[in-house]
């Protein structure tokens, strides 16, 4: 038997998880903490060399909520339930507008989306320049007024502070090839 502590177990993952191992993991994890990076497969395949994204972590995100029917804050602490969370990208907040749609219409707007603002180019960056700078203030302000449009009110924001590098580790990333994102 595995041993199951009396505080809740996060599962902390990118969201490109396979359904059948989240049904196994079911009676183990608490909360599915868990990003869905993009809605369209394009930006997914050029910044994360990744061209099925949208539909696997869609599919995990499903599976998450299943396993995970409500969110249980007890003492403002999460005890049970799903977060989901968006970094938001330079130039395509449209693609944005697509995850929250897709949070919405298939979660409901109680789900707790965090859209974060913290994006800081790095790595290979500098090769893609629509996405080579930080957020504007006026992108990420699109987003977040749109995501509380559509009820999405159980939601996370940040400052657009937050995006700096002084709580990065310094990486050797010599060698590295494909992945930036």
């Amino acid at each position: 038997k595995i041993y199951k502590p009396k505080i809740p177990v996060v599962y902390n993952t990118n969201g490109y998880d396979d359904v059948e191992t989240l049904i196994k993991l079911a009676p183990y994890i608490d909360i599915y903490l868990t990003d869905l990076k993009y809605f369209d497969n394009k930006l997914s395949q050029k910044y994360s060399n990744c061209a099925d994204y949208f539909e696997k972590a869609t599919c995990a995100i499903l599976q998450m909520r299943k396993n995970q029917p409500k969110d249980v804050i007890r003492g403002g602490l999460m005890k049970k339930g799903v977060i989901i969370r968006h970094l938001v990208l330079p130039t395509h907040t449209d693609d944005t507008i697509q995850v929250i749609d897709w949070v919405a219409n298939n979660l409901g707007n109680k789900t707790i989306l965090n859209l974060m603002s913290q994006y800081v180019p790095m790595y290979k960056a500098d090769e893609y320049p629509e996405i080579n700078r930080k957020l504007k203030p006026l992108e990420y302000k699109r987003v977040v007024s749109y995501m509380i449009g559509k009820g999405l009110t159980n939601g996370y924001t940040q400052e657009l502070s937050s995006a700096t590098t002084n709580e990065t580790p310094k990486f050797d990333l010599s060698g590295l090839d494909g992945v930036i994102a």
